[in-house]
């Protein structure tokens, strides 16, 4: 095998799994040399996903879409991409789930290939037993990157489906997309604190101005939700930015999922003048979202950490804000109804990025407009880039004035705006998500 050619031992060695390609680059420094390339690695990827795709429901989700791994890239991020690209492979049953040490090495590079595109959405989605895992951790960071895979993977089963018709009505949600304890943690959070204080108290911003970067001071910050009702009666607890956000990502699978099995009711019918076709439109799918355009990612194997805020410089930035079209939905209660989405949602920074400034943490000023099932409405209010957080006002316009009003509470996570608007009395969840997301990157 020493004597073979390199463009031979480089064909014979993209056949063979990561981890025995590890142990061939040991030989000696020739075979090293000639294996440990980039295009070995890649072709490693590719091969090794095929074989994963026989388990799937769609075989063709197998092939890794947005591979990052090119000559550009420096060897050896290639080989971490490869190193995760073959932990993926090892996801075959449900029995992965239950054990606590794999589940810790999981959150080091799954969050990352879920991010890249890998076909590793679409086995979580196979994989029921990925709902176990929130069992088999009791770190607040690991449950965070865990629910990140998930809500994933649930958009991608439910855009599998066959989505929203004419009607309204969609086909029936998939089981994993289901999660009665979501809603519960959701409603306790909004019973807990009411938009009139958050309103009262939130332009300062209540969880600081910065969020820790460590694992330890994340795992520390953290608050159970549902501890909130037991507060002392009168006492009014602030619920920071990390508690919030893990909470909102873990929000989208319910909302996506209330998307996919409500109808949606026009006020006067479909013929309104208000009727858009978009209103009726499926929410992005995990493959759809180009999460690589707006996160900074950590190389597979980093900080898990590192992972939890990578969206926020671009996301919170001006031109991201507003390039392009948003578009959402809002459900009322137990997120059980919903109106037809909100389209045409356009923002834009009202003050320059420098110029809002609320203690040391950078303060965007933001106004939009758009179009729902019941009227035309304008958003404004103020999005705080240090945390993501997002604290917006939706009035509704009748010859030129803001009439009815709601106050927004939401943060800016990988998926998008996502939050609830109201009081405990009257509200429910909100999500906005990019216009051209559905259409993929």
């Amino acid at each position: 095998m020493e004597n073979l050619p390199t463009e031979i031992l480089r064909r014979v060695a993209g056949y063979t799994p990561f981890p025995t390609l590890q142990s061939l680059s040991r030989v000696s420094r020739r075979i090293r040399a000639a294996v440990l390339d980039w295009q070995v690695l890649r072709a490693i990827t590719e091969k090794g996903v095929s074989a994963v795709g026989a388990r799937l429901r769609d075989p063709r989700a197998a092939q890794w879409k947005r591979s990052p791994i090119n000559g550009a890239m420096p060897l050896e991020l290639c080989a971490r991409y490869a190193w995760a690209d073959s932990k993926a492979r090892m996801i075959v049953d449900s029995m992965f789930w239950h054990d606590s040490q794999l589940v810790a090495d999981f959150v080091r590079w799954g969050p990352v290939l879920v991010a890249q595109g890998h076909p590793l959405i679409e086995i979580l989605a196979e994989s029921q037993g990925s709902q176990a895992a929130y069992l088999y951790t009791s770190s607040p960071t690991d449950l965070y990157l865990i629910s990140f895979c998930r809500t994933a993977s649930t958009l991608t089963a439910l855009a599998s489906t066959s989505g929203i018709d004419a009607a309204g009505v969609s086909s029936p949600i998939p089981p994993m997309a289901s999660d009665a304890e979501l809603s519960l943690h959701w409603n306790l959070a909004m019973q807990g604190i009411s938009n009139q204080n958050l309103f009262a108290g939130l332009h300062a911003p209540f969880e600081g101005t910065s969020v820790p970067r460590t694992r330890e001071a994340l795992d520390s910050l953290f608050q159970d939700i549902s501890s909130i009702p037991n507060y002392p009666f009168g006492w009014e607890p602030s619920i920071n930015a990390f508690s919030l956000q893990s909470l909102f990502v873990r929000t989208v699978s319910v909302l996506a999922s209330r998307l996919h099995g409500t109808t949606a009711v026009f006020p006067g019918g479909q013929t309104t003048r208000r009727f858009n076709p978009k209103m009726l439109q499926a929410p992005p799918s995990g493959y759809d979202i180009p999460f690589t355009r707006f996160m900074q990612l950590p190389a597979p194997g980093a900080d898990a950490a590192e992972f939890v805020w990578c969206h926020l410089d671009t996301m919170t930035s001006k031109e991201f804000i507003e390039e392009g079209q948003w578009i959402g939905m809002y459900t009322y209660g137990t997120m059980a109804r919903m109106d037809p989405l909100m389209v045409d949602i356009k923002f834009r920074v009202v003050d320059p990025p420098a110029g809002g400034q609320e203690g040391n943490a950078q303060v965007l000023d933001v106004a939009a407009s758009g179009i729902d099932g019941l009227n035309e409405f304008a958003l404004y209010g103020k999005i705080y880039r240090a945390t993501g957080k997002v604290v917006l006002t939706k009035a509704y316009l009748r010859d030129g004035e803001n009439t009815l009003k709601w106050n927004w509470i939401a943060f800016m996570t990988p998926f998008g705006i996502v939050g609830g608007w109201g009081d405990p009395r009257w509200g429910g969840g909100i999500w906005l998500w990019k216009e051209d997301w559905r259409r993929g990157a």
